[in-house]
């Protein structure tokens, strides 16, 4: 945004060609430029910004009817950074008395690929005895769907808790960002209780 007018709109909006671009982008991005405003440009991506990344923008001249704009030296860059990727919930979504299942799910910063979490899981009852699980959805996503099978009656009574384990080193799908910590969660039939989050 400028401080004042400089660009006469002809339209709405105008799209500014990829040789005028008003700055440069690194790591590259790739977006498309327009004028939004007569005193403001607007930079739309073409592609998700990387996670726990620092970009680091150049200005350009800038071409108006009544010139080039240029900028001073000391203010020609800036950085910004996105950020880092994490676990960010867990929850029990839906429990089965009767088969002894729960379906749980996992939520992250970014989009992961489900079938490349496995290993990084553990589910154990509060008891500390592991329970076995199966993944429930295999496309990229922001969430993990996991069954957990062989709950205790404890859990659908509410005496017990699930706890899962999250281990760091698990990627987003890019493979760009490790998860740097792990994560417990401590959860219970969610007509019973609520979750505790532990980070490590």
């Amino acid at each position: 945004t400028f401080s004042r007018k400089v660009h006469p709109l002809k339209a709405k909006r105008e799209r500014i060609p990829e040789e005028k671009a008003p700055f440069k982008i690194e790591p590259f991005l790739a977006g498309k430029f327009f004028w939004e405003a007569e005193d403001r440009i607007v930079f739309y991506p073409e592609e998700e910004l990387r996670p726990a990344t620092t970009y680091r923008v150049r200005l350009n001249p800038i071409e108006t009817p009544e010139g080039k704009i240029t900028f001073p030296e000391e203010k020609r860059t800036f950085t910004f950074s996105t950020p880092p990727f994490e676990v960010t919930g867990a929850s029990v979504m839906t429990v089965d008395s009767f088969s002894g299942t729960a379906v749980v799910g996992i939520m992250f910063s970014y989009k992961v690929s489900p079938p490349e979490i496995l290993k990084f899981i553990q589910v154990k009852s509060g008891k500390e005895r592991f329970l076995p699980f199966k993944l429930l959805n295999y496309s990229p996503s922001k969430e993990v769907l996991l069954q957990v099978s062989q709950l205790p009656a404890d859990f659908f009574s509410g005496k017990d808790k699930l706890r899962l384990e999250v281990k760091p080193g698990f990627k987003e799908l890019k493979g760009i960002a490790a998860l740097t910590s792990g994560a417990k969660f401590f959860l219970r039939n969610p007509s019973k209780g609520s979750l505790r989050l532990v980070r490590y």
